[in-house]
């Protein structure tokens, strides 16, 4: 048992250390995306990017950066349509990983054009309408949980009701 327990522990540390390990090897590929995008070498940012993005075992904050850098990319060869939805990548990433504040400067940069503008509130919208939709069925599984309780109570004094009824039970109380 102790045995197990050792193993699980060594393979938890070394999983740890494969994810930070993943996080700085895609930091420094984003890093160097980054110098051939100043360097306008378009093709190869976009191939360093694509690269980036099939390393397993990133965060979400760290992909949230690819995605953002790919935009980068994108916009500056001209292709806003991708740009505008790589950025909304990043935003939804940058969420899931509670980077509020990584993600409100994402949102800024998505906000400032008209077709971003549309798919953030598109974006948005939908996380809205998926939140109210789960909070419906929650409240519909509460109340349905309420009803059968309350069947069940009725059911149990109905219950009492046909002991206490009983002839012979009424003679003894």
């Amino acid at each position: 048992m102790r045995t197990l327990i050792a193993l699980a522990l060594v393979a938890a540390a070394f999983a740890a250390i494969s994810a930070e390990d993943a996080d700085q090897q895609v930091r420094a590929m984003v890093k160097e995306c980054r110098e051939l995008l100043a360097a306008d070498k378009l093709d190869e940012a976009v191939e360093k990017v694509k690269a980036a993005l099939e390393v397993e075992g990133a965060g979400l904050r760290t992909q949230g950066t690819i995605y953002n850098v790919y935009s980068d990319v994108m916009r500056k060869r001209g292709d806003a349509k991708t740009a505008d939805k790589s950025l909304l990548k990043a935003y939804d990433l940058l969420l899931k990983a509670d980077e509020t504040k990584a993600a409100k400067g994402v949102a800024a940069r998505l906000a400032a054009t008209a077709d971003g503008k549309a798919l953030l509130e598109s974006y948005r919208t939908k996380k809205r309408e998926k939140a109210e939709q789960v909070r419906k069925e929650e409240a519909a599984a509460r109340a349905a949980k309420r009803a059968e309780e309350a069947e069940q109570r009725k059911a149990a004094f109905a219950a009492k009701e046909r002991i206490m009824s009983i002839d012979g039970f009424k003679n003894f109380t």
